[in-house]
């Protein structure tokens, strides 16, 4: 007997009781003198233990795309090849785009944001992240791509599917990068159909900044806007080119 895809309903409703065991854990975690790092490795993995548990107690399937046409082996690996520098991509070409857009709307918004991140450092190295970048990032995933974006995809058009899995994605971000990023996640994860490949990419994403941070690397130069009108291009061309891809492989699937 075939294995039930939850409904939506079901899904979202695994996800917050999820979410509100891993608000528990982390808040007790530090009540309890913990530090901010055991606290979020700690209430990531009861969020991803608690999902995956529930859905195989409840007999539920992951939604899961059409298969592709290339042979899997060969196209998963040149995902996960290219996984981190997309990563790298994501994150600074969609910020690129947003300082250009921002900065033609309101200049002394962007001089002023641009100031403060330009103010955050640390003596930390990036890996000293690890649990926020690593288990944070594979939940994100997991539940955004995997379960969202793969649900959605099963019942609506995959651009449908990808433009409301991203703005999900962007609200508990609080920024209209967020919103660009998710659509570069999303599409690296239905070109590749590999949930190890849009990780990569995300936590790539994520170590942009502490890297720039801890190097002392200041992202108010002059040379930052020059590098934005060649990143915010390189973002542009990845999404269509991703756009694309996917409309032909589509075409080509269909009998």
């Amino acid at each position: 007997m075939p294995r039930q895809i939850p409904s939506l309903r079901e899904l979202l409703g695994l996800c917050l009781l999820a979410k509100l065991l891993e608000l528990t854990v982390a808040t007790t975690v530090m009540v309890q003198g913990g530090q901010e790092d055991e606290a979020t490795w700690l209430a990531a993995g009861v969020c991803l233990l608690i999902m995956a548990s529930s859905l195989r107690l409840r007999g539920w399937s992951l939604p899961s795309l059409a298969p592709q046409r290339q042979p899997a082996i060969p196209h998963a690996g040149r995902w996960l090849l290219l996984a981190l520098p997309l990563g790298v991509l994501l994150r600074v070409g969609s910020e690129a785009l947003y300082l250009l857009v921002a900065a033609a709307a309101s200049p002394a918004q962007v001089a002023e944001d641009f100031n403060i991140l330009a103010t955050v450092a640390t003596t930390r190295p990036p890996w000293a992240f690890w649990p926020a970048l690593l288990i944070g990032a594979l939940e994100e995933e997991f539940f955004y791509r995997v379960v969202l974006l793969g649900w959605l995809a099963t019942r609506w058009h995959w651009s449908i599917a990808l433009l409301v899995s991203s703005a999900v994605f962007a609200v508990p971000h609080g920024n209209p990068v967020a919103f660009l990023g998710g659509l570069g996640l999303g599409l690296v994860y239905l070109q590749s159909r590999s949930l190890l490949a849009a990780f990569i990419a995300h936590v790539a994403a994520n170590l942009v900044h502490p890297y720039l941070q801890w190097r002392g690397i200041a992202i108010d130069s002059e040379l930052t806007w020059q590098l934005a009108w060649l990143l915010a291009p390189a973002f542009i061309a990845f999404l269509l080119g991703s756009v694309f891809n996917l409309m032909r492989s589509h075409r080509a699937s269909r009998p």
